[in-house]
């Protein structure tokens, strides 16, 4: 929905991360084996990070890095849930508390000084450092490894991977790790983004996990630092190690038969088939193949397969539409995929999921720059794909109490405390709401909402 201009964005991060010299601090002594959640930034005031070191850790030892972004600026939350990982393979875990959702000159800035940070306290291991981002977060992680990219190994991506009108570079010696919910309404960015790296030539696996768009289960994160391992010995990075080939071919197939048994038979079939191609000549890997031959001659994954293609264009169409009137065609399509009932019917749903998504994004910028008319405008259209949100309908109240338009602004108000909104504080305190307070509506919605909680 929102225009970027890539050669600008580029040209910043170049600007923005210089390469530094990755050297400890002298005198300073940090636990290792606890997670810290805020470590102040010396350099900048106000920022901070979550940090975690292995146990073994040693003042002035190399270690890979791990760079961690999550689109709420909550660093501990992909800290604790790597922390097992970390003492497995001996890396220092960094959570940006400061790089969250919203304008990308305050993102480039939060890694700005992260960097600047963990290369003044701790040595990373030459070309062994990651970036870990959901969502939002992996949309900065990418570009945040891609700015330092003779520094960087890998990057997993968790339910987002890159921002449609940004051109990604032809070339890179990143490895890619993509993770992404079977409910989730970014899904086909992700399976996309797995073509567009194929096609590239970069080394990377997409894995799908059960459940909406969120971080995945802890053993999911983990399995992204194996897969980088097992392709470093595949590409000759790294001398191969036949136990370590076969122990990771195994955990796939075991991964793959847990898909299939939650009735994720896709999600199944793409596992086994990644795990054929990489463990190639492992027993596992040749038990892989097996799996993944028999799921495809599965009619509901060669159907599903099929229509894959169709439903990655209508991604492509709907992320791509500069607003509304463009997006119209596609939203036609889908609610009449929806309807009807037919094959994909939930994947339709995952896409109008994706349009009521950027509607409120849309919104709440508009809102916060003070663009009522367009922001009334965006809540309507996302309240028409998807009514029952009560949050949505709030918000709406706002923008049109601000436009002045009374009846409607407490019209939505009454629908989201329908729909369960229940914060009167915020109600009695919101300056978008002020010209309604004195309405006898508003002020029985309160008392409805006070008797609620009574």
């Amino acid at each position: 929905m929102r225009t970027k201009n890539s050669t600008v964005l580029l040209a910043c991060l170049v600007a923005l991360f210089c390469l530094l010299p990755v050297s400890p601090a002298a005198s300073e002594v940090l636990p290792a084996g606890k997670l810290l959640s805020s470590v102040p930034c010396r350099s900048r005031k106000g920022f901070s990070f979550a940090l975690y070191l292995p146990s073994s850790y040693q003042p002035g030892a190399r270690y890979p890095v791990v760079f961690c972004f999550d689109p709420a600026g909550r660093g501990d939350v992909p800290v604790r849930l790597l922390q097992e990982t970390a003492e497995t393979y001996g890396f220092i875990l960094v959570g940006s508390n400061n790089s969250k959702n919203g304008p990308w000159r305050d993102i480039l800035e939060a890694q700005r000084v992260l960097w600047k940070e963990a290369g003044q306290r701790f040595k990373a291991a030459p070309g062994e450092c990651y970036a870990v981002g959901f969502s939002g977060g992996a949309r900065a992680a990418v570009y945040f490894a891609l700015a330092h990219e003779k520094k960087f190994s890998g990057v997993v991506a968790c339910g987002a991977f890159y921002p449609e009108r940004i051109r990604f570079p032809k070339r890179t010696r990143l490895q890619f790790y993509l993770l992404v919910g079977n409910e989730d309404f970014n899904y086909f960015e992700l399976t996309r983004a797995e073509k567009m790296l194929g096609e590239h030539g970069a080394g990377h696996w997409l894995s799908e996990f059960p459940g909406p768009h969120r971080w995945p289960p802890q053993a999911y994160l983990g399995e992204a630092f194996a897969f980088f391992r097992a392709e470093q010995m595949r590409r000759g990075g790294l001398p191969t190690n036949p136990d370590f080939l076969e122990r990771d071919a195994a955990r796939r197939v075991l991964t793959g038969k847990r898909l299939a048994a939650s009735g994720l038979l896709v999600a199944a079939w793409r596992e086994y088939s990644q795990a054929a191609a990489l463990f190639k000549g492992t027993r596992a890997g040749r038990e892989a193949a097996k799996h993944a031959s028999a799921l495809q001659q599965n009619p509901a994954v060669s159907g599903k397969l099929a229509l894959l293609p169709r439903f990655e264009e209508l991604h492509r169409e709907l992320t791509r539409a500069a607003g509304l009137r463009e997006q119209t065609p596609v939203l036609k399509e889908l609610n009449g995929i929806l309807r009807s009932g037919e094959p994909g019917a939930e994947w339709a749903k995952l896409l109008i999921q994706l349009a009521v998504v950027q509607y409120r994004e849309h919104a709440m910028l508009s809102l916060m720059q003070k663009s009522y008319k367009e922001a009334a405008y965006y809540y309507e259209a996302a309240l028409a794909l998807s009514p029952g949100d009560a949050l949505t309908h709030y918000n709406a109240a706002c923008a049109f109490a601000r436009l002045g338009d009374k009846e409607k602004a407490l019209n939505f108000l009454e629908a989201a405390v329908n729909e369960g909104f229940d914060r009167a504080d915020l109600m009695e305190k919101d300056p978008d709401l002020a010209s309604l307070r004195d309405t006898p509506r508003f002020i029985r919605l309160i008392q409805r909402i006070q008797s609620r909680k009574d």
